[in-house]
């Protein structure tokens, strides 16, 4: 009998609270200095791209997630795999939305994509919508930021404190230059612990 199930999240909730051994120090740094920025774990597509595309997209790069930008490169939104959670054969007719106004149909409550949907199109009465609310309990997930001088314990508390798995690095104008998964995180760890325990057996 399974008892419980432990998540990557629940072991960086773990270090965040407890600690273990010398992470302090790391979680001090910065995330530049901790060379967590640049392209190479951003996966971005354009605000007017149409769902499936983006999921197709995805797929293609295997991530779970996508930074959504406008027409300017400035964050707005993110698509996630989890947004289609409670799609059935029916709903399939949401695939073909630009994915901005599929995210501000599914999150009205999200300010950055405020004024997103076009309402004259009537696709906030797609029962998709409502079929979504009702069975996953879905409100507006946070866009959650931070910048490149940001600690790595802002990060962790970020991630832990906003339920998400993911926080985009954004630049004085909000475009996105990286993003930092709890994969990534836990990675920073591993490498140092293994970088300590190479040094004390040579």
């Amino acid at each position: 009998k399974i008892y419980k199930m432990i998540s990557q999240s629940d072991v960086l909730r773990f270090i965040l609270h407890y600690g273990i051994g010398g992470l302090h120090e790391t979680m001090e740094q910065d995330v530049e200095s901790l060379d967590m920025v640049g392209k190479h774990g951003l996966i971005t597509v354009p605000e007017n791209l149409i769902v499936i595309e983006c999921f197709a997209y995805m797929i293609r790069q295997n991530v779970s997630g996508v930074a959504v930008t406008d027409a300017t490169g400035t964050l707005i939104g993110n698509l996630s795999a989890s947004d289609l959670r409670c799609i059935l054969p029916e709903h399939f007719g949401v695939l073909a939305m630009p994915v901005v106004e599929f995210l501000a149909l599914l999150y009205p409550e999200s300010e950055m994509l405020d004024g997103k949907a076009r309402a004259d199109k009537g696709l906030g009465a797609h029962p998709f919508f409502d079929w979504s609310k009702a069975n996953s309990g879905t409100k507006a997930m946070p866009l959650v930021t931070c910048s490149k001088k940001s600690c790595l314990k802002e990060v962790m508390q970020l991630i832990s404190e906003n339920h998400v798995h993911r926080v985009y690095i954004v630049d004085s104008l909000g475009k996105p230059l990286s993003v930092v998964t709890v994969t990534d995180v836990l990675h920073v760890f591993v490498r140092k612990e293994m970088a300590f325990f190479g040094e004390r057996d040579s």
